[in-house]
Order: C-alpha cells, then sequence, then structure tokens
C-alpha cells in the first residue's frame, strides 16, 4: 500500500518485533527505502543491557535501526518479575548507551522516548543539553480526550524532536472505565466528520497531521489502511481552526457521546 515507516518494540507482550523485521528482510525493497523505530523493553534499562538489546535489534534490521527509544523510563511488578526489577535513574544509562549506538551507526537517525512524564522528561532535557545528544522522537499516547499536552510542549521545545502519536484511534479507553471507545463515540467529532463526509478516524489523523505530529494507528484491517495511507495524498481533508478549536476542547473530558452511545 506504501508505508514506508514501521513502528515496532522489543516487548514481545505487546509487539512482535521479530516478525516485523522478517517481513522487512524478507521484503524487495532496499532497507534504505524504509524507517524502522523500535524500542527498548524496560527490563533492558542499564547501559549494558541497552547496548546489547540495541545491538541485536539492529541486525534483525539488516544492520541498524532508524530511531531507538526507551519504551518506558522504569519497569514494574507483572512486567519485569517479582524480584529486584526497580532502580531509579536506570534509564539515564540507557540514553548514554542509545547516544553510543548512534556514534557507531547502529542507530541511524538518534533515540527518543515513550511513555516518560513531566519529570524525566525535564530530567532528559538537561541530559541533553549537557551534551547527551539530541532527543529525536517522543511518543506518547495521544487522542482527542487524552493530548500528552506536557510531552507534546517539551517536544516543541527541542528543535530536533519530532512527536509521535500512538493510539490515536481510542483504543487506550478499553482499558479504563468507562471501559468504552470515546473516540468513536464522539459527538463533537462525528459531526465534524459528517460535514466532510469522512469517517471519525480520518478526522482524528488529520487533526495530528495538521498538528504535524507523526502518527502511527494500528489496524488489521486492509480497507482500514488504504484509508490512514490515502490522508497523505490530495484526497486529504482540511480540518477549520474551528474544528480543530473543538477537538482540542474534548481534552481531559470522560465522555462525548451521541444521543445512543453507539460507536461511529
Amino acid at each position: 500500500m506504501g508505508f514506508t515507516s514501521f513502528d515496532t518494540a522489543r516487548a514481545s507482550e505487546w509487539y512482535s518485533e521479530d516478525q516485523v523485521a522478517m517481513s522487512i528482510t524478507s521484503s524487495s525493497i532496499p532497507r534504505e527505502e524504509l524507517f524502522v523505530t523500535t524500542k527498548i523493553h524496560p527490563r533492558e534499562l542499564g547501559y549494558n543491557e541497552t547496548l546489547r538489546a540495541g545491538r541485536e535489534s539492529a541486525a534483525r534490521f539488516l544492520g541498524y535501526v532508524d530511531v531507538l527509544l526507551l519504551h518506558y523510563p522504569r519497569c514494574w511488578k507483572g512486567l519485569c518479575g517479582e524480584g529486584d526489577f526497580y532502580e531509579e535513574g536506570a534509564w539515564k544509562e540507557s540514553w548514554r548507551a542509545i547516544e553510543d549506538l548512534r556514534l557507531e551507526g547502529t542507530v541511524r537517525v538518534g533515540g527518543g522516548v515513550s511513555n516518560f512524564g513531566p519529570r524525566d522528561l525535564q530530567e532528559l532535557g538537561e541530559i541533553a543539553r549537557n551534551g547527551g545528544g539530541e532527543v529525536v522522537v517522543i511518543q506518547d499516547w495521544v487522542d482527542p480526550f487524552h493530548q500528552s499536552l506536557p510531552q507534546q510542549a517539551f517536544c516543541s521545545s527541542i528543535p530536533s524532536c519530532t512527536f509521535m502519536a500512538y493510539s490515536s484511534l481510542g483504543g487506550q479507553h478499553l482499558h479504563r472505565p468507562p471501559y468504552k471507545n470515546i473516540v468513536l463515540r464522539s459527538r463533537t467529532l462525528r459531526h465534524i466528520a459528517k460535514s466532510h463526509g469522512v469517517t471519525i478516524p480520518t478526522v482524528v489523523l488529520s487533526w495530528q497531521l495538521q498538528k504535524e505530529m507523526a502518527v502511527v494507528p494500528r489496524s488489521t484491517n486492509p480497507r482500514h489502511l488504504r484509508e490512514n495511507i490515502s490522508l497523505l495524498s490530495s484526497s486529504a481533508i482540511t480540518l477549520t481552526a474551528e474544528e480543530i478549536t473543538a477537538i482540542e476542547a474534548l481534552e481531559g473530558r470522560e465522555m462525548d457521546t451521541n444521543e445512543t452511545g453507539e460507536e461511529l
């Protein structure tokens, strides 16, 4: 379909980095035409572990990855076991390892972080300003009801940084009360979609692209994949300033459903 950017991770609990790599290496598309972002598992925090993990991932992708992220700033019980898994600040040593991987060419573009809170981002900024390497990507969950504004603001303050949004279409809300996809049930988004003759996902992704975010929507539906990539062509819609304001006013709200609460 024309997608050339891949977002994956070493955390087999949620991703299949090995299968993504197998698909890429078995294809006829030259590696240099593809852009691969992957992430260090929280249990791999620490200089030596991150160095080893980064090189292992690079080998899977024919010698290098384009961007290497720290998936989380720390680990937790249930993900990394019941033992001594928590080492405060270990991510800082991992960041040093990512910079060394960049210098050796194992990471082509640079490093970044995912799911970092404001305090950790402040410390990351201090490291970067003191010669610890450029931050090229901040990745976080962004949809109209959860916009990760501190993370966006931090990225905007760094010239080298691109903000990357994941879970754009409301999937994260299925894991918390009211356990419904409030994005696809939104009255505001439905109204905007209807005025453009498109779907709610098209409105949400168009909003993020107009805000100059990198977007990595996940789908297993071929029709949805085609709709998503069409947003990069001349068929994309342009939201008005008023529509963007209405979308951003949903930040922090718990619900904005239509009368029936149906998913649209």
